[in-house]
């Protein structure tokens, strides 16, 4: 049973990692921020940093939190696109709570086996 719970241990801290890697950059918009001025989008694409920083958080705030309309400031956007960003919600709200499911009985099984090392990782 101790090999099947490190097993299962394994894994979800690997699929915690993933959760936790595709979620960070999305919560943490001033990296995003910071890459606007680094890319030189504004020169490049002709809009100001304050366009492009409001479709950002415009996209973001529709893919994170619940019933907002979608939009991209400025930016114009076909059906299809808009269509892409609806499949992401989806699959982003699945992403968090998958998270939060595996983070729980990893936490429990460390808070229980503290003394033991479940991965050598």
């Amino acid at each position: 049973m101790n090999k099947l719970l490190t097993a299962l241990l394994c894994v979800a801290l690997v699929l915690l990692t993933l959760c936790v890697s595709i979620a960070l950059p999305i919560y943490v918009r001033p990296f995003y921020y910071l890459q606007i001025e680094e890319l030189n989008l504004p020169e490049a694409t002709g809009y100001s940093k304050e366009e492009i920083k409001t479709a950002y958080d415009e996209v973001l705030d529709y893919l994170t939190l619940p019933n907002r309309p979608f939009g991209t400031g400025v930016f114009s956007h076909s059906a299809e696109g808009a269509a892409h960003f609806a499949d992401c919600k989806g699959l982003f709200r699945f992403l968090v709570l998958g998270a939060s499911a595996v983070f729980e009985p990893c936490s429990c099984a460390e808070l229980f086996h503290k003394e033991k090392s479940f991965c050598a990782l």
